[in-house]
Formats: structure tokens, C-alpha cells, sequence
């Protein structure tokens, strides 16, 4: 982690509003990295409550992930209530997490900061930077909720569990539309999930829902927490980012990044090292930066 260049620092409310994870027990780590606005609290907050939201929730890691970062946001806002004053109205923070178990990895994201693969095939982020933040008032990850109950898709009266069930699975049909796979077979087994979920019929017609560009999929897209999952092969990188290291950021070119994270000469020390010294050098220093990196699997 480094705080950035002292005009950096002085222009927040807290120097360092940057926090990372890592969680580790028999059979599971959890990699986390946020990036609080407003104050450190959103994020710390994020990062130390994370382990507690995500080990009671139930399904595929993605789907906890997801849960989880759901379950932070309200948490956040609950926490600036109680607060008040002395807690910005505006703290909130990115949040970018990752399981892992054996060579399995889910990730989820929400908000601009970064999850990083180095692979055979090159760099690539799966994060895919928003304006979504944990704890905004308004710029947060239920937006759509109000959507789907203006539809009837949702009962105004569901509570948080149901709501988050119905959100994930939308968030995987949106997905495959937004992949171009949306077919007949993904729509009734997308909206049966989502049925199953609310335990209600939609208010939405399934010719409706056929359609890639149907509203409700950009809603998702716009505002539900990014996840995935896949299966790491040896040789794999990951490296878990705040938005410190964009480049007009930190004056790493992403060309630069992408060679030393695919750099088999360096081990994980000798990379982080040149990766902090190469972002936070005479033209970097603009904003905090954490990273993590996690490789040898």
C-alpha cells in the first residue's frame, strides 16, 4: 500500500482511504481490496466485515461473493445513520473480492477498482470499472430493485434475502445477454431462478426478457456487483487493485503493468517490489494505491 504524493493525501479526509484483505482457513482465502470515498470508514468497514457476511451466506462462491458485497452496502449505510455527522453522508467505497479454493476461483466486483489475470493468453481485467459504490445513497448496487418492483417483480415488502437471491440471478442472465448467448433455453432457466427466488411469477413477458436489449438487462449491467468464476492454471496471476493504479494515476502504462505481471523471471516479492517502485514513482503518487497479488497456484 502507498498513500500517494502529500498533495494526495492532504486533499482527503482521512491520508490513507485505501484497505486490503486477505483471509485464509482450511480449504478458502479470500482476497479483498477496497477504495473508501468520503473517509476511510466505508472501506475498512468493507474489508473487516467481509468474512462475517460472506461465511453465512449459501450457494456458489460467486453467488456468496455477491451476497456479501450486498449485505456490506447496507451495513455501510446502517453505519452512516447511526454515525451522522460524524460520518460523511457520502462514504462509500469500491470493493473487489476474490475465493479462493484449490484452482477454483469467483470473483465479484463493484465499483473502478481492479482484479487482474496474467495467464497464457495475456492480461486482462474481469473487473469491469463503475460508477456503482458500497454505501452511496443513491450511486449503489440495489438500484435496480426499485426497477423490478415498479415491474411487479418484486415484492416492495421482500426482505434482504430474497431481494439479493432475485438480484444475483438476474445479474446471471444479464450476463449471458450481454455475452450475445441469450436463447429460448437460457431465458426460461434464467427466469425460473428468478421466479423461484421471489416466489412470484414476473411481471414481465419472457418475449420481453428474449431480447438482449431489453431494458432490465441494462439496469443490471449498469448497477449489480460484477462476478464470475473460472479454474486458475499453474502459471496464473491475480492482482487485486485500487484505481491508484490507472495510469494518469500512478504514470504506469498499462503496456508496462501487463510485462511485469507476465514476467516469469521476477518471483511474487521481486513483482510487487517493481510494481510498487514503477507506480509510485516521479509521475505516480496521484492517488492512494493498494494491490495484492496472489500467484503459484
Amino acid at each position: 500500500m502507498a498513500p500517494g504524493v502529500r498533495a494526495c493525501v492532504r486533499a482527503k479526509i482521512d491520508g490513507n482511504e485505501d484497505a486490503l484483505g486477505w483471509i485464509k482457513n482450511d480449504s478458502l482465502e479470500l482476497l479483498l481490496a477496497a477504495d473508501s470515498h468520503y473517509g476511510a470508514h466505508a472501506g475498512v468497514w468493507a474489508v473487516s466485515r467481509f468474512w462475517a457476511h460472506f461465511s453465512r451466506m449459501t450457494g456458489p462462491l460467486a453467488r456468496r461473493l455477491f451476497l456479501a458485497h450486498l449485505a456490506i452496502h447496507e451495513d455501510i449505510r446502517a453505519e452512516s445513520r447511526r454515525r451522522g455527522p460524524r460520518m460523511h453522508p457520502h462514504c462509500a467505497t469500491t470493493l473487489v473480492s476474490a475465493a479462493l479454493h484449490g484452482c477454483d476461483i469467483a470473483y465479484c466486483s463493484t465499483g473502478d477498482s481492479s482484479l487482474f489475470l496474467a495467464d497464457s493468453e495475456g492480461v486482462r481485467d474481469w473487473a469491469e470499472p463503475s460508477g456503482v459504490f458500497l454505501g452511496d445513497p443513491f450511486q449503489h448496487p440495489l438500484q435496480a430493485t426499485r426497477f423490478l418492483e415498479e415491474l411487479g417483480c418484486l415484492d416492495p415488502l421482500a426482505d434482504a434475502g430474497t431481494v439479493g437471491a432475485v438480484l444475483y440471478e438476474l445479474g446471471r442472465l444479464a450476463r449471458v445477454a450481454a455475452s450475445g448467448r441469450l436463447d429460448g433455453d437460457a431465458v426460461r432457466t434464467g427466469v425460473a431462478a428468478m421466479e423461484e427466488a421471489a416466489g412470484r411469477p414476473l411481471g414481465i413477458a419472457r418475449e420481453e426478457m428474449a431480447a438482449p436489449w431489453a431494458p432490465i438487462y441494462g439496469v443490471a449491467l449498469r448497477t449489480l456487483p460484477v462476478f464470475g468464476s473460472r479454474r486458475l492454471r499453474p502459471g496464473d496471476r491475480l492482482l487485486l487493485a485500487t484505481d491508484g493504479i490507472e495510469p494518469d494515476k500512478c504514470g504506469l502504462p498499462r503496456k508496462a503493468l501487463h510485462e511485469i505481471l507476465v514476467d516469469d523471471r521476477l518471483d511474487a516479492r521481486a513483482r510487487m517490489e517493481k510494481l510498487l517502485k514503477k507506480s509510485t514513482g516521479r509521475q505516480g503518487g496521484k492517488d492512494n494505491l493498494a494491490m495484492l497479488l496472489a500467484e503459484g497456484f
